[in-house]
């Protein structure tokens, strides 16, 4: 049934696409408010619920797919190296695109058009040229590295078509095959710690700057917060030795807790002087995300060794 819906839900994900780069040109404010106060924050949902299932629905990944379905996917291999250098890109370019929302992606359209548009073309150039999703889904995409956090607290283990090696090795270590096994999905993706511990850092840095900053000061802001991040957990890691992915979970669910906590509350601002939501609706933005999150960290604590073995024993008599 699953399988069925999601062709489905690829379509719809292409019509909304369409939409939102009408609304970008004919509505700015509107198209603008739908990218950064409704897409973007329920992403995360996403990657917490059904992080597979992302494929099927971002647009680009779509794109991306679009060469092999139309039988023009020339399949080329990138080898282990070459795809773990695209990924240190993708995490590159997060940072550095992230501190801009304020000042440029936050506010113009045209520029959000253009670059949604260029995003589009490389993720289908890559689709032509390369096997899978290598290049851009699983190589530069700036999403990527967040996705890859936030799934570590995913409930859900299925794939939601055939999975096509992206390098020549990928499938010992690729996250979208080992939704079970989060240690060793974070072990094969330590060296990307530095990124990961600073991520709360980078997070709060961002909603503690603003528009009315220079871009230069936006910089300082949240590397700052980003630096000091990584000094917290890389000293936490240091003292919790033994359990070396705790640390990492650790960070994530700061870094998902921190997000939702500055951006539930903008995004109710938003549709309400839109008056798209009477602000009498407004607590459905703080229930949902916070009720799927609280959830998913329950669920994943009962899974992992975040909590007493008694609580465990429970949990599986409860379930039993």
């Amino acid at each position: 049934m699953k399988n069925q819906v999601l062709p489905y839900l690829s379509i719809v994900s292409i019509i909304i696409l369409v939409i939102l780069l009408i609304l970008l040109q004919a509505v700015p404010q509107l198209g603008l408010n739908f990218i950064w106060n409704l897409i973007i924050p329920f992403a995360p949902l996403i990657f917490l619920l059904i992080p597979n299932t992302w494929v099927v629905l971002c647009p680009l990944a779509i794109v991306q797919t679009l060469p092999k379905r139309l039988h023009i996917n020339k399949g080329v291999s990138l080898s282990n190296k070459q795809s773990e250098g695209l990924q240190w890109f993708g995490w590159l370019l997060l940072y550095i695109l992230i501190p801009l929302r304020p000042t440029l992606f936050n506010k113009n359209a045209d520029l959000m058009f253009i670059t949604i548009i260029a995003l589009a073309i490389i993720a289908f150039l890559t689709g032509v040229f390369l096997k899978g999703l290598s290049g851009f889904c699983m190589g530069i995409c700036p999403i990527r590295p967040v996705e890859m956090l936030y799934a570590q607290f995913s409930v859900e283990k299925s794939l939601p078509e055939p999975c096509e090696p992206c390098s020549s090795q990928c499938l010992d270590q690729c996250a979208r095959k080992l939704l079970d096994q989060p240690q060793k999905i974070q072990l094969s993706n330590y060296h990307f710690k530095f990124f990961v511990f600073s991520f709360p850092g980078f997070v709060l840095g961002y909603f503690l700057s603003s528009g009315a900053m220079p871009v230069w000061w936006i910089y300082v802001v949240i590397y700052f917060f980003a630096f000091f991040s990584f000094v917290i957990f890389y000293l936490l890691e240091r003292i919790l030795v033994a359990r070396k992915t705790l640390t990492m979970n650790l960070s994530i669910i700061v870094a998902i807790t921190t997000y939702y906590s500055f951006t539930v509350p903008g995004m109710s601002e938003a549709w309400s002087e839109a008056y798209v939501f009477p602000s009498t609706s407004n607590y459905w933005f703080y229930i949902i995300p916070f009720s799927i999150l609280l959830l998913n960290l329950v669920r994943f604590a009962l899974e992992s060794d975040l909590l007493p073995k008694g609580l465990k024993k429970v949990d599986k008599n409860l379930e039993s």
